[in-house]
């Protein structure tokens, strides 16, 4: 199930995120990539795309996709949502990058 929200802020994005099974994060140009990483410092595995500065800011916290290949953006998306190990392999990576940060 995929719901399209659009722009949310404050609380209201908090708790979707922490309710999220992934956060997927398409952007071709991305400042610091913010969301990503509080989706990380709150347990939820991200699928990323592998521009701008958020290979940088993310490291191997993410499960990584072409942003301009389809057909790789859809293995990323079932690998995070189908692949519980690596879900779970992300989600730890991500936690540990985000307190090594503090």
């Amino acid at each position: 199930r995929v719901h399209l929200m659009g722009l949310q802020k404050g609380p209201e994005w908090a708790r979707l995120v922490r309710n999220a099974r992934l956060y997927i994060c398409p952007s071709l140009e991305e400042g610091f990539g913010m969301p990503p990483l509080e989706a990380l410092s709150v347990g939820v595995p991200v699928a990323c795309a592998k521009a701008a500065s958020l290979p940088e800011i993310l490291g191997e916290a993410a499960i990584w996709f072409d942003p301009k290949s389809t057909p790789d953006i859809a293995r990323a998306l079932v690998t995070g949502l189908t692949d519980n190990a690596q879900r779970q392999r992300v989600a730890a990576r991500g936690r540990r990058e985000h307190l090594e940060r503090r």
